[in-house]
């Protein structure tokens, strides 16, 4: 597992940046939406030392490494499609709808992985890619007692919400998205014209803890009275249908303990692996820290697989590898 650098253990990004000599309108306006866009949580509360591994990725690590980047199809798509059809081109099987119960355990570390409806999928390794209150309530009780799995119990959640406004007028605004400040609704996306006309935009806001108890039309309220301060199209516009998304858990929430409290992708059980974007990869709960997380989670499932001297071809990253349910 990555480690932080020592300075900023148990330091939050609010006093590592007041450490600095950053306040006031450098904060406000660049240093706390960077971090609250990629921790998913306020600066002071979150932990400095993933805010550092972004900065250093970002802006240390080239030219082309803090571009953004907008997907052109939805994120399910993009991030199933082609796994799926690499998947089962190597031979191997995806199951969806179905829910896993637990995980059965053996002499040797896990035997098989049981689900809801009581069949059993039995493996040689197992890589758990699930959130953690999905992973305390699969592994079974002597284990969850048993680190990492004990620490990871007291690890709370931070939420995502969207806002999606379908208007009826075109509100482009030649560029794909733009930050909003001193609001609520933090990032504006531009959708494109509508179906059956109009157009469609949509909010992202990380951290919004704020709107937990608030309804549905009080939140895209708010998002439509941001978007307008900056918009005058928007204020001009008239709303046709609302939607909201609550993501409640969405990431874990970044505090300095939980920070430490992240595990490796290995367990006490010689074939079961861990993967996710709240495994230590020394990122944030992010994409990159998740495919990071697999690959490692990977790399030990081939291990465990080969000390079994039954090697199993996936063609995957040009070398042999084990697939893991």
């Amino acid at each position: 597992a990555a480690r932080a650098p020592a300075s900023l253990a148990g330091t939050t990004v609010a006093v590592a940046l007041a450490r600095v000599g950053q306040r006031g309108a450098a904060c406000a306006r660049f240093w706390h939406p960077l971090a609250i866009a990629t921790l998913n949580e306020t600066p002071e509360v979150a932990a400095a030392a993933p805010f550092a591994a972004v900065l250093r990725k970002a802006f240390f690590a080239g030219a082309r490494a803090a571009r953004f980047a907008l997907a052109r199809v939805p994120l399910s798509e993009l991030y199933t499609t082609d796994a799926r059809r690499t998947l089962e081109q190597a031979g191997g099987t995806v199951v969806t709808g179905a829910a896993a119960a637990t995980l059965a355990l053996g002499r040797d570390g896990v035997e098989a992985l049981v689900l809801r409806d009581g069949r059993r999928v039995e493996a040689d390794a197992v890589v758990l890619a699930v959130p953690v209150a999905a992973l305390l309530r699969l592994v079974p009780a002597p284990l969850r007692d048993a680190h990492p799995f004990r620490s990871l119990a007291a690890v709370g959640t931070s939420p995502i919400v969207s806002v999606h406004l379908w208007l009826d007028r075109p509100v482009a605004w030649g560029a794909p998205f733009l930050g909003l400040l001193g609001g609520r609704a933090q990032w504006l996306f531009d959708c494109g014209p509508a179906a059956g006309g109009g157009h469609r935009v949509a909010s992202v806001t990380s951290g919004a803890r704020f709107w937990d108890d608030a309804g549905d039309d009080e939140i895209a309220a708010e998002v439509l009275a941001d978007a307008a301060t900056v918009l005058p199209a928007v204020q001009a516009a008239r709303v046709r249908r609302t939607l909201v998304i609550r993501e409640r858990h969405a990431t874990l929430s970044l505090t300095p303990a939980a920070d430490a409290a992240r595990p490796g992708v290995e367990t006490p059980l010689p074939n079961l692996f861990l993967a996710g974007d709240w495994i230590q990869t020394g990122l944030p709960a992010t994409i990159e820290s998740a495919v990071l997380s697999g690959r490692a989670a990977a790399d030990r499932a081939l291990e465990a697989v080969a000390s079994l001297a039954r090697p199993v071809r996936v063609p995957s990253r040009g070398r042999e590898a084990a697939p893991a349910t």
